[in-house]
């Protein structure tokens, strides 16, 4: 049985995570409630908390959420989602009729800001991702099977936004690609086009994280703070270089180093992190012109890449396990989960919200 009052994690300013009580409201009509499992704390999570990021308070987010339909609104359809199945939320809402929808391009709705997450009556606006319940639209629950650890099934939307990244760079089985940065995204990223049939070099600076990568079982694994990534890479390629990199750190000397690791014509380089203050490259616009290169951006996922993400932690093709820091917060400790996050070299941090 629900409860008519929840306890809710929020931001009300920088450093400043707190827990209340608020009141569940009636469900619309195409609305589902969830008691939501756990949430764990993202990098534009955590950059709020510590202010290196804009935002504005109070704030009641989170979005890396999973938890159990446990009510449904008069127009959910009978047979989905179900009344105790566990699902996540697609955060790229479509409205599946404008020409971006029509072309397969959910991700680029040109409705999606009118798509808003549901208007909460308590004066706390967000995806209320670190609540005991949350009530979100039907059409972008997303199944996810109930026989994994609820903190793996949470990676359903990081690991959605890696599949629309390496599909925009289309790996394919005959790639090599270089992943530079093994944070958790990293990890994701590298785990991923290996799923994809692609030959993967990782590169970090940090112990821990070479470590992570040689427990996921990479071959290929380069030790930047002991030799040259780039010179490595050609070693690894008998010196044609990778067909595509993915920068997941953003600081400047990743992307030096990318541009100089893909190979000679036709490399693509995927722009997955953002970093705040922004970080600065210097590339010549007659390199890209002379060498073919692509330079790609991505951000968010579409419902198709969602689904693909869903299937692949249900298949274990992602061990989302190396990507957890391995420490989960009840949620009346959320500020202590939140400098958890900040600390160096942490992965996810998990925030447990019910008992049941």
């Amino acid at each position: 049985m629900k409860a008519s009052f929840f306890r809710l994690g929020m931001l009300e300013g920088p450093r400043r995570a707190v827990v209340k009580t608020t009141q569940l409201q009636p469900l619309e009509a195409n609305e589902i409630l969830l008691k939501l499992e756990v949430c764990n704390i993202c990098t534009a999570d955590f950059n709020k908390w510590n202010g290196s990021r804009e935002g504005k308070y109070p704030l009641a987010d989170g979005h890396e959420f999973c938890g159990i339909v446990v009510e449904k609104g008069s127009s959910v359809p009978e047979d989905y989602p179900k009344i105790g199945e566990r699902v996540g939320f697609c955060t790229q809402r479509s409205c599946g009729y404008c020409p971006k929808c029509l072309e397969g391009k959910s991700d680029e709705c040109m409705n999606f800001m009118k798509l808003a997450v549901k208007k909460w009556d308590d004066g706390y606006p967000g995806n209320h991702g670190f609540g005991q319940y949350t009530a979100i639209d039907w059409r972008y629950a997303v199944r996810l099977p109930l026989d994994i650890p609820a903190e793996e099934a949470a990676f359903l939307e990081p690991a959605a936004t890696v599949v629309r990244g390496l599909r925009r760079i289309d790996v394919r089985p005959e790639d090599t690609v270089a992943v530079i940065g093994l944070g958790t995204m990293g990890m994701l990223n590298a785990q991923i086009a290996r799923a994809f049939g692609a030959r993967v070099i990782v590169s970090d600076l940090s112990a821990k994280k070479l470590e992570r990568a040689r427990a996921a079982g990479f071959k290929y694994i380069v030790d930047a703070s002991s030799e040259d990534p780039v010179e490595t890479v050609k070693r690894f390629t008998e010196g044609v270089g990778a067909d595509k990199v993915v920068v997941t750190a953003g600081v400047d000397i990743a992307f030096k180093q990318a541009f100089g690791m893909i190979t000679k014509s036709f490399g693509s380089v995927l722009f997955f992190a953002a970093n705040f203050p922004p970080p600065r490259m210097d590339i010549q616009p007659n390199d890209i012109h002379y060498r073919k290169m692509k330079l790609v951006g991505t951000l968010g996922a579409g419902m198709s890449d969602f689904h693909l993400a869903a299937r692949m932690i249900a298949d274990r093709q992602i061990n989302c396990k190396l990507c957890l820091e391995g420490r989960t917060f009840p949620l009346e400790q959320l500020q202590e989960a939140y400098e958890a996050a900040c600390e160096r070299d942490a992965y996810r941090i998990s925030v447990k919200l019910n008992d049941t």
